[in-house]
């Protein structure tokens, strides 16, 4: 474990004393409970979550980041006590609204870094904000606005992913946008507007990912663009589209860039390449390959921990042959489950800025304790002063728990007391200092 404190640390002037499910301890270190985190009426939401998204309000600024989900949910308590319309914030502890949100489910999200705007596109939805933006609109953290004045799709649109610091991709099932063709995915700019890729895509696309060279890769039930076989994913190189290696046998629902620039596909497919690759595949750049013996049933989300771990979750009940009931986590060379899983659909994954992960979707429970369609599985580290658990213990760290306990998080609470006070920070540092 490598050490790189910063060479000038303080501890906080304000001292944050929180209660949690009334317990009052003396603070002492304590060892950690790994699992799943009981919900709360504060953090129940009444309908799916879809996504899950981090997003800092203001950038570079003080404001903490907060926690994005967009879902089925709406009308009055449906985030918390929160009247959130298909969209809400998580601050740690309470849900909060985005304005009036969206009249309709939001299916995703994303972020356009030139302006900080946070993106939500869904399937039908005609307003936000109480405003005419359809299909796709973008807040500014005080107001909601159409993501381009001539419109968007009429049709279903499922994904928006930012491909540029001013652009993104969309896809759906739409034949049209802004009034001109463009089948199933097209990309927006805040320049240039609206533009077809080439000539679409035969059938539905439900995801997108964008590769270190640049390029756009879609995933989704189309099995051809043009005169081009694509079976469910393809590549667009900035002027065509191309297959990936033979593609997959079914639905293609989610896609991941790992850091080493490969990429990761999970759906309703059983062969990828050709070969075995039961509802998750990886791609190298020419070749698929299956990762373990995959799943039982269908892949919906992908995420990767600090440490490098891949996360997958969706409706299946074993991963690698074992049980893993809707999430598993891959450590290289193994599949293994999150305790006892989810009952229901798991169609959300995040990681959190301390390395928990947080997941939303049809469930309402979590290893067995209350949680309405979001719950938190929280991590202990090996060395307890590698707060975002990514193997070193440095700075990270320190502004990672920091920007927890300047907010109460209870992701602070470090010695498990109940509390969020001096203490946790103290005993942070110590284990800090020590460089674990």
């Amino acid at each position: 474990m490598r050490t790189s404190p910063r060479a000038a640390r303080s501890r906080p002037t304000t001292i944050l004393l929180v209660a949690f499910n009334g317990l009052c301890a003396a603070p002492a270190l304590a060892q950690c409970d790994e699992g799943w985190v009981a919900g709360t009426p504060s953090s129940d939401v009444a309908a799916s979550i879809r996504w899950l998204k981090m997003w800092d309000p203001d950038g570079a600024g003080s404001a903490q980041p907060l926690l994005i989900a967009a879902g089925d949910f709406a009308g009055t308590n449906s985030a918390g006590s929160a009247t959130a319309n298909g969209i809400a914030a998580w601050d740690g502890s309470t849900w909060s609204a985005l304005g009036l949100g969206i009249d309709g489910p939001g299916y995703c999200l994303t972020t356009l870094s030139s302006n900080n705007r946070l993106l939500v596109a869904g399937v039908n939805f005609n307003n936000a904000g109480g405003s005419p933006a359809r299909r796709v609109a973008q807040w500014d953290g005080a107001a909601w606005h159409p993501l381009d004045d001539n419109g968007t799709a009429t049709l279903t649109l499922l994904n928006v992913t930012a491909v540029s610091p001013t652009s993104v991709v969309v896809t759906g099932a739409f034949t049209s946008i802004a009034g001109f063709p463009a089948l199933r995915v097209a990309m927006w700019d805040s320049s240039a507007g609206w533009s077809a890729l080439g000539d679409g895509m035969s059938s539905t696309t439900s995801c997108a990912a964008v590769l270190p060279n640049g390029d756009i890769v879609v995933g989704g039930a189309a099995t051809s663009s043009g005169s081009t076989t694509i079976n469910r994913i393809a590549r667009w190189d900035g002027s065509t589209w191309n297959e990936m290696g033979g593609g997959t046998s079914g639905l293609v629902r989610c896609l991941l860039v790992l850091p080493n620039g490969d990429l990761v596909a999970g759906g309703a497919f059983t062969i990828a390449g050709g070969n075995p690759a039961n509802y998750v595949a990886r791609w190298d750049g020419s070749a698929w390959s299956p990762i373990g013996t995959g799943m039982n049933l269908d892949v919906y989300a992908l995420a990767v921990l600090p440490n490098g771990d891949l996360v997958a979750a969706g409706d299946f009940t074993t991963a690698g042959g074992n049980p893993a009931s809707r999430i598993a986590r891959w450590d290289g060379s193994n599949w293994s489950a999150f305790g006892s899983g989810l009952p229901a659909v798991v169609r959300a994954l995040e990681v959190l800025p301390d390395g928990d992960i947080v997941v939303g979707g049809d469930f309402t429970s979590a290893g067995g304790l209350p949680a309405n369609h979001f719950a938190r599985y929280h991590f202990c580290a090996s060395c307890p002063g590698d707060f975002n658990h990514d193997g070193f213990v440095n700075g990270d760290d320190y502004d990672a728990f920091a920007s927890l306990f300047d907010i109460a998080d209870l992701g602070a609470d470090f010695n498990h007391d109940g509390f969020v006070n001096g203490d946790d920070y103290d005993a942070f540092a110590e284990h800090f200092d020590a460089g674990c």
